[in-house]
């Protein structure tokens, strides 16, 4: 599971609350709008999962750690993720056994600050089998002498925290057998772990350890794999200089070839967000040879493997970057087909998926879909990565379907009970559903489990500062402190609990401190952006420091999208009535695979304040199309009618029955003076208009202005004697003025005209 996905999640949940109060809180959405369906399906709901029922069970859950160089030689140092990470993914074909994945196992040493000395040893492996849910801890060293090496695995269970002393394994030889020898040990691991296996299993073993001949080309290959991991398009260039090395010394590797087309297809779905926008607009033009080179290493390694699920995967963030939704789909469910075991093909699928605004399916056939690609849905890492990509799918809908997504986390923490992510999740989606007291007790756990986690620690901090509980805030932060002294996040997150408090100068004062030791840092000046635009109100401050961000963004990402930024910035202008540069930045968000469908509702917007309204029309039509979860909602529909009828008024403005209907839509959001003006002018071209007059009377009687209000009743029920909402309002505006009898007289007409109706028997039973 990224951790940027999670911590980006949990990040933009956090200010939801802020950003909604500015009064965006139905355009601010960072997902697109994913159909769920109106009743939620759980994994573990009768019928949920019984397409999974025939799949594979979990299996014996083993993690294989790391090995340890005895020698310190720093040349051989790359061999110790090449052994574990050989392994690995040689045992994921074997079904009688469930690998727990590098990705997972870095993200949680990550976290847990397990990696301070690169590996882990016989005391601390068994709370690190317990955060994976593992059963089976391996843990290997090697020492490279010469052209010699040996290298030697010991298994630790997780619930005694003792290492098996009966079980052991052992393989020397020359270097220049390394391929050999990783085989030679991983069915070293499978005899002492007693499973049993298929004769067509340990040939995919093999296949995959002897994907190369060349030990060199596979050093290189195993440093890009291990960059392209990381975060950042910096990292991504690092990548894509190790895969090309390991083709210099074999150029027909095709796992090479795969990785260069993944590090190139990522490197392009991220850097060549906003290429259209001008550069007025303070953008950098980006280079576009990515996507051509990323199809160019896509078909060499197809040529010389066609089974390779690194492959697919690269072709799905490409193609999802390219708008091809379909086809990007159609690719992360090959790669997942090809290993249903492996994490990265399985994370590509769901990023993919929940993106994928064309086919919004519910949950249930989600997970059947899962099943029929062969996942393992009892794996507690694919429920918990499932809820976060849910999460962050569901967390920014005006109203979102958030229980069904805590029960995925709920089943996750089943077998991952010292995981403190679980209980934060759960914690935070209690909290996001107006459930502080509820949420207390999940985040009391996720900060025991996670006491020396300073991202939980300032997570939780930041939620109690936005509940008012500043000094439990303050102390998070400070123990915060104590773990990183010095750390900028921790020094800015102690900024925002002030600035919450109302303790704005001393936060202010921070805050310039920050800017100036980093006046680089893009989450710095996105954070100060959005404060001024969700508190203050200060629209002219939150974009120039918006468009810092984004100026910074290319360097410095901070976990944050480029177009997230930039959507942000774009509804500042907008706030600002700066609509030229909103509208520059919203037209080129339409090729943004994920903003696509708020930018074009964000158009709307734009082309309606600058009176364009057959454009209007178009870009909201876009939108429905779109977000069609959206398009059955009476508030959208409404808004499409207003511009509908604003085209037609431009069209032809003498059209009462337009203006009378513009009228009621500007009564319904509340813009008395615009409605007034709109029946005033509709009057005027249609004096004997029963419902104009009727409409009006409403209006003025509603602004208790029964003197103005009576005239047009009367005419109202004149002009139309059977028009019983005139009449019962026209009862009202007798009422106000004090004209009893004259009151009763218009109420026992409505029950004349209708004798069920309750409003005015109610009024006719007053004293």
């Amino acid at each position: 599971m990224n951790s940027t996905i999670l911590k980006t999640s949990i990040r933009l949940a956090l200010g939801l609350s802020a950003w909604s109060s500015a009064g965006f809180s139905t355009i601010v959405s960072p997902q697109t709008t994913f159909l769920w369906g109106n009743s939620p399906v759980y994994l573990n709901a009768p019928g949920a999962v019984q397409a999974a029922e025939n799949t594979e069970s979990s299996g014996l859950r083993i993690v294989i750690l790391p090995f340890k160089n005895i020698t310190r030689n720093a040349n051989d140092d790359w061999l110790s993720d090449s052994f574990s990470e050989s392994l690995t993914m040689g045992l994921l074909h074997v079904d009688a056994l469930h690998l727990i994945e590098r990705s997972q196992l870095q993200q949680v040493m990550k976290e847990q600050q397990f990696s301070q000395s690169g590996y882990v040893d016989e005391s601390t492996a068994p709370q690190l089998g317990k955060l994976l849910g593992a059963s089976v801890v391996v843990l290997g060293s090697y020492q490279k002498v010469g052209d010699q090496l040996q290298a030697n695995v010991r298994f630790v269970d997780v619930e005694t925290g003792r290492i098996d002393t009966k079980k052991a394994a052992q393989v020397e030889g020359a270097f220049t057998q390394i391929f050999t020898l990783q085989k030679q040990l991983a069915t070293s691991l499978i005899d002492n772990l007693d499973i049993t296996t298929q004769p067509e299993e340990m040939q995919q073993v093999e296949k995959t350890m002897m994907a190369t001949t060349s030990p060199e080309a596979y050093r290189y290959y195993m440093e890009g794999v291990e960059y392209l991991r990381r975060e950042g398009s910096l990292k991504q260039e690092e990548a894509i200089k190790a895969f090309q090395k390991a083709l210099i010394e074999d150029t027909n590797y095709a796992l090479a070839y795969a990785g260069l087309a993944e590090a190139y297809a990522r490197r392009y779905q991220e850097r060549s967000q906003l290429l259209v926008v001008p550069p007025a607009q303070g953008f950098e033009a980006l280079e576009v040879d990515d996507e051509a080179r990323a199809e160019e290493y896509a078909r060499k390694a197809l040529a010389l493997n066609p089974k390779l699920p690194q492959l697919y995967r690269a072709m799905a963030y490409l193609k999802q970057k390219q708008g091809d939704k379909k086809q990007a789909l159609e690719f992360a469910q090959q790669a997942v087909t090809m290993n249903p075991k492996d994490a990265d093909s399985l994370m590509a699928y769901l990023s993919v998926r929940f993106d994928n605004s064309i086919s919004n399916v519910p949950v249930k056939a989600l997970i059947k879909e899962l099943a029929a690609m062969g996942a393992n849905l009892q794996d507690p890492w694919l429920k918990y990565a499932l809820g976060v990509h849910a999460f962050s799918s569901e967390a920014f809908k005006p109203e979102p379907e958030l229980e069904w997504v805590r029960q995925l986390f709920e089943e996750s923490a089943l077998q991952l009970p010292d995981y403190p992510y679980i209980p934060l999740m759960i914690g935070i989606i209690l909290y996001r559903k107006g459930q502080p007291e509820a949420a207390r007790p999940y985040f009391d756990k996720a900060l025991r489990l996670g006491h020396d986690n300073t991202y939980i620690l300032l997570t939780i901090s930041s939620l109690y500062s936005k509940s008012k509980r500043t000094e439990e805030a303050l102390a998070l932060v400070a123990q915060a402190e104590k773990l990183n002294p010095n750390a900028f996040f921790t020094q800015a997150a102690r900024a925002d609990a002030l600035y919450a408090a109302g303790q704005k100068q001393a936060a202010e004062a921070i805050y310039n401190t920050l800017e100036k030791q980093a006046p680089q840092n893009t989450y710095l000046s996105f954070n100060r952006g959005i404060q001024y635009f969700a508190q203050e109100k200060d629209y002219a401050r939150a974009s120039a420091y918006l468009q810092k961000a984004l100026n910074t963004w290319e360097k410095h990402p901070a976990g944050l999208s480029r177009s997230f930024i930039a959507y942000f910035l774009g509804l500042a202008y907008f706030a600002e009535d700066n609509y030229s540069q909103a509208q520059s930045i919203f037209e080129a968000l339409r090729e943004d695979p994920v903003y696509y469908g708020q930018a074009y509702e964000l158009l709307a917007r734009i082309y309606v304040e600058q009176k364009r309204y057959a454009p209007a029309i178009e870009a909201y039509t876009a939108y429905l199309t779109i977000d069609t979860e959206a398009a059955k909602t009476p508030q959208v529909q409404q808004r499409y009618r207003k511009y509908y009828l604003l085209n037609q008024l431009a069209n032809d403005g003498d059209n009462a029955g337009v203006l009378n209907d513009l009228g009621q839509i500007a009564m319904i959001e509340e813009k008395t003076d615009i409605a007034r003006d709109y029946y005033a002018r509709a009057l005027a071209l249609a004096p004997d208009n029963a419902v104009v007059h009727y409409n009006l009377g409403s209006l003025k009687l509603g602004q208790q202005q029964a003197q103005e209000a009576l005239p047009h009743l009367q005419t109202a029920v004149r002009l139309k004697p059977d028009y019983i909402k005139a009449w019962y309002n026209l009862g009202l505006a007798y009422q106000g003025l004090g004209q009893k009898d004259a009151a009763r007289a218009a109420w026992q007409k409505v029950l004349a005209l209708e004798p069920t109706h309750p409003e005015a028997k109610a009024a006719l039973q007053q004293p």
